[in-house]
């Protein structure tokens, strides 16, 4: 295989529990099971996916690392296919409302899960909240910078866990105070200062938006990391 790893397909493998038998949802070209399952994170995975073409990406992908015998293609519509010894899912590259689609059709198998890791392409606030409204526990998440773009990987299980707050709903949970997560919050606080000026005005959409801000300065500020 190729492909070159991309940070933000490092960040999600990063964050996988060794020993985990992952059932990698939308696997697209499975590189992601193949980086695990090479670097001996996971002894065996799930590449599933709903569509032929990916899947047949992701089995010349396979053959082509030798892994035939430790990950298994699937064409599956969500967790409709996946074995029951898989003890964690992972579904990345998608859109929020798609992946708690997902999630939401299969509560049984979240909660036999060891760890869900979701990596969503927009609106990441969406997703804590729906996950705060579940009463589910948000264990780590983790930013990538990859090609111009930030990316959060949210880490959560079933077990019970409070509403989270609302700085923790917008700014993350339990992230790693690293240097790209450093760069995320400035970037999402200048982002809303930017639209706030270029909007101009006195309602409640302005008035919600100052709120954010109010809240990714505090963020930054309890960081105690200033760029």
């Amino acid at each position: 295989m190729t492909n070159k790893i991309s940070k933000r397909i490092q960040t999600i493998a990063d964050l996988v529990m060794p020993g985990l038998i992952p059932a990698d949802i939308g696997t697209d070209h499975a590189l992601l099971p193949i980086l695990l399952v090479t670097d001996g994170k996971c002894s065996r995975a799930y590449a599933c996916d709903i569509a032929e073409g990916p899947l047949k990406s992701a089995e010349k992908n396979i053959r082509a690392a030798g892994l035939q015998e430790s990950i298994r293609v699937l064409q599956s519509d969500g967790f409709e296919n996946v074995p029951e010894d898989a003890d964690g899912a992972i579904l990345s590259g998608m859109g929020f409302r798609t992946a708690i689609q997902i999630l939401d059709r299969y509560p049984e198998r979240i909660r036999n899960m060891k760890q869900i890791l979701v990596e969503v392409n927009d609106d990441v606030p969406s997703l804590r909240r729906w996950i705060s409204e579940k009463h589910y526990t948000i264990q780590k998440e983790e930013a990538a910078a990859d090609r111009n773009h930030y990316y959060m990987t949210v880490s959560l299980t079933a077990a019970y866990h409070k509403p989270y707050t609302e700085e923790e709903i917008l700014c993350g949970y339990a992230c790693l105070e690293n240097d790209v997560y450093i760069e995320y919050c400035h970037f999402q606080h200048q982002k809303l200062h930017h639209i706030m000026e270029q909007r101009n005005r006195n309602d409640e959409k302005q008035i919600l938006l100052e709120k954010q801000a109010d809240l990714w300065q505090k963020r930054i500020e309890s960081i105690k990391k200033p760029l």
